[in-house]
């Protein structure tokens, strides 16, 4: 395919080629891109200083594009129109996501080793519950990867995910999927 896919695929028209899509032929998506590549980085150079870093931005995009493709409706708007609502729209809902204030109020925390495991009276019971949540505890940690554990532990400290980016110099989006990866995990525990 290479060079005369590329240059074959330049003169067909955005319609002509989410028709090609729509009907399986998905190597047409990379041209789709490659036109609106500098509209994607144009919108993500608009939205520097909001929280997120400009690649998170492009990503963004890119998915913005797939789903102007995945609902487009000829006989509402153009193409060019729509995929640009759709890729600022995406970047927006990112700048929105990583903006959240995500944090545990401080009185709302204490170590799991000091919770009083009321209605136990039975030392035995008390014993292997301690046992149970041990066992639950490696478990879930083993699972997680160097970099989910570290921000499972500052989390679980009360960290916000800003402190928590910051601490461990990555992105608040880092910080954000590595927290779904981790409730991912600890549900598949369950």
């Amino acid at each position: 395919m290479g060079i005369n896919f590329v240059e074959k695929s330049e003169n067909l028209s955005d319609n002509e080629i989410i028709s090609k899509i729509s009907n399986g032929k998905y190597e047409y998506l990379q041209v789709l891109t490659d036109r609106y590549m500098p509209l994607i980085i144009k919108k993500a150079k608009s939205f520097e200083g909001q929280g997120i870093e400009t690649d998170d931005l492009i990503a963004e995009g890119f998915m913005g594009i797939f789903s102007a493709v995945k609902m487009f409706d000829e006989r509402l708007s153009k193409f060019s129109t729509f995929v640009s609502v759709c890729i600022e729209r995406a970047m927006i809902s990112a700048v929105r996501t990583v903006g959240r204030k995500k944090r545990i109020p401080p009185d709302m925390l204490m170590p799991i080793e000091d919770v009083d495991l009321a209605g136990d009276e039975n030392p035995e019971d008390i014993y292997i519950n301690k046992e149970s949540y041990n066992s639950l505890k490696e478990n879930i940690f083993s699972e997680l990867s160097e970099m989910e554990y570290n921000v499972l532990s500052l989390f679980l400290e009360g960290n916000t995910y800003a402190d928590i980016s910051e601490k461990l110099g990555i992105s608040l989006k880092s910080v954000d999927n590595s927290l779904s990866r981790i409730r991912n995990k600890i549900k598949k525990q369950k």
